[in-house]
């Protein structure tokens, strides 16, 4: 998953020129988190609430990484 990642940045910052990428994570999905931090994302927060699943309010922790 995390040369996925990897090659999804590529693209990202080389072919789109985009000057960052974010992503969430729900809380306690660290497998996840794991990849994203191995590839580079910074944690910027929990957002409460974000997602509903089942009718179930998620929090989510947000990762970003920028092309610098």
């Amino acid at each position: 998953m995390t040369e996925t990642v990897r090659s999804v940045l590529r693209y990202a910052f080389e072919e789109l020129e985009l000057n960052r990428v974010c992503a969430d994570v729900f809380v306690g999905n660290t497998a996840s988190e794991k990849v994203l931090k191995k590839c580079g994302f910074q944690c910027e927060g929990v957002i409460k609430e974000k997602y509903e699943k089942e009718g179930i309010c998620i929090d989510a922790i947000s990762y970003g990484i920028h092309k610098s």
